[in-house]
């Protein structure tokens, strides 16, 4: 957008030419007295970049606008780094008194108070840039309103928004106002029905806005609220995502279907996305069949599904015992591709919690040995009474310079009651990592009695 529409709409504060011409001009006889030693200090720490002691110095003295500008280059090199709101509001009210208007100081300063999360502040400097016609351009304006939509700050935005729209209209620009900032209007509102009355008072309908509204009732699963936008939206690829992603989260799942054959009636192709809902939405309300058959048609089209939603679907029929389905998915994801980690996970606890503990053992020579892996044939063996693999499977947890986790902890100290062999151990090495809790503790108590379990548990506490 061209940013000759957040130009100043009468006189400028004073010009950044100005501005520069003053920095670079002989230094100002100090109308104050100071000390020889105040100044040097100032100047030394001006050279080793030491904002703290300039500060503390720069009002024992009168510094030249050269050494001005040197200190506020310095504090807001010191703000971007280490952010805090005092120092912030000290060079604020130095650029302010002293009428400097450099564009790239106030920017800074604007950024500084987002991050901060100082919205006080912030509209505080943005009301003072209005009123003296500061330029204002696109990107830090964003910036600006990201912080009041995270915060809710609807009445700030309408006033930034009315301001930019008077600039705009005042000088005539001929580029259209940018209708996308209307976004972050409508992510401030806690209450997604208040935005329906931007639609009345907007004279614009431009899609990011109607999408936005759009996408706000479906991010809270309204159903209603998704039918009032329907006369405005224009039916395409994005609005129909938004769309399904609304009934996911509203468990209407016939009327996302119903959504998704009319997308192919009238040749809208599904993207990533819109696989990613369907598929995700089919696998949580116990639909897996649709899901594979999506899949399967992505296939027979010659699209190559993400591995990612492979995974969704073999590991719902891995949790319903499903052995030729799960083998027919892991034979599609070869077809395809390599299976990831993820994949080969979910295979090693299909057959070993089925007590095909060699099974489990062949896909976990195929996966990367990470502490999640090797966690995984842990509790595996255990379950198969495995105890001398445990125990090296721990040792190569080691190996790999790797801490196991609470859950290899609790199935350590489990197996270690079962063998009654290397329960002080493992139990000792669960505390010095902080990973027991009242579980363990209880579990414990059968085998060790009350008094262990007092001495204990006040310990850890």
């Amino acid at each position: 957008m061209n940013a000759r529409i957040f130009r100043a709409i009468s006189r400028r504060y004073i010009s950044v030419k100005k501005t520069r011409e003053a920095l670079a001009a002989p230094p100002v006889k100090p109308k104050e007295i100071y000390k020889k030693n105040d100044k040097e200090l100032f100047q030394k720490a001006l050279l080793e970049r030491n904002f703290a002691l300039a500060r503390n110095e720069i009002s024992n003295i009168k510094p030249t606008f050269y050494e001005l500008d040197k200190f506020i280059q310095l504090g807001l090199t010191d703000i971007r780094n280490n952010p805090k709101s005092e120092n912030l509001r000290f060079i604020e009210a130095l650029i302010k008194e002293n009428e400097i208007v450099e564009l790239e100081y106030f920017y800074k300063l604007l950024i500084g108070y987002t991050k901060l999360q100082d919205t006080m502040h912030l509209q505080s400097l943005v009301n003072f840039m209005m009123e003296k016609d500061i330029l204002l351009q696109e990107g830090i304006v964003e910036v600006i309103l990201k912080h009041y939509a995270d915060n809710h700050q609807t009445e700030m935005i309408q006033e930034l928004l009315d301001y930019l729209r008077q600039v705009h209209k005042t000088t005539g620009d001929r580029e259209p106002f940018p209708d996308h900032f209307y976004k972050y209007l409508v992510q401030s509102e806690k209450n997604p029905f208040n935005n329906l009355s931007l639609l009345s008072k907007l004279k614009t309908k431009s899609p990011i806005l109607i999408n936005q509204i759009l996408r706000e009732f479906a991010n809270h699963g309204s159903v209603a609220g998704m039918k009032t936008m329907m006369p405005f939206i224009q039916k395409d690829q994005e609005t129909f995502n938004i769309l399904l992603h609304g009934y996911k989260n509203a468990k209407q799942y016939e009327k996302a279907l119903s959504l998704h054959m009319e997308m192919i009636e009238l040749g809208i192709t599904p993207n990533h996305q819109t696989m990613s809902i369907l598929i995700d939405m089919y696998c949580k309300s116990g639909q897996v069949d649709r899901a594979f058959n999506i899949i399967k048609e992505m296939v027979s089209n010659g699209e190559e599904p993400l591995v990612i939603y492979c995974n969704s679907v073999l590991d719902v029929y891995r949790k319903h015992r499903q052995f030729d389905k799960c083998q027919e998915v892991f034979e599609l994801i070869k077809l395809i591709g390599e299976p990831d980690s993820t994949t080969l996970n979910i295979m090693m606890c299909l057959y070993g919690f089925d007590k095909q503990y060699e099974k489990a053992i062949e896909y976990f020579g195929q996966v990367k040995q990470d502490k999640f892996n090797i966690g995984t044939m842990i509790a595996i063996a255990l379950y198969n009474e495995k105890y001398h693999d445990v125990d090296e499977y721990y040792k190569l947890l080691k190996k790999h310079g790797m801490l196991p986790n609470s859950k290899i902890i609790h199935s350590m100290i489990q197996k270690s009651i079962q063998t009654n062999d290397g329960f002080d151990f493992y139990f000792q090495l669960g505390k010095d990592l902080g990973l027991l809790d009242s579980k363990i503790l209880n579990l414990m108590k059968q085998v060790k009695g009350q008094e262990w379990y007092d001495k204990e548990s006040k310990l850890i506490e």
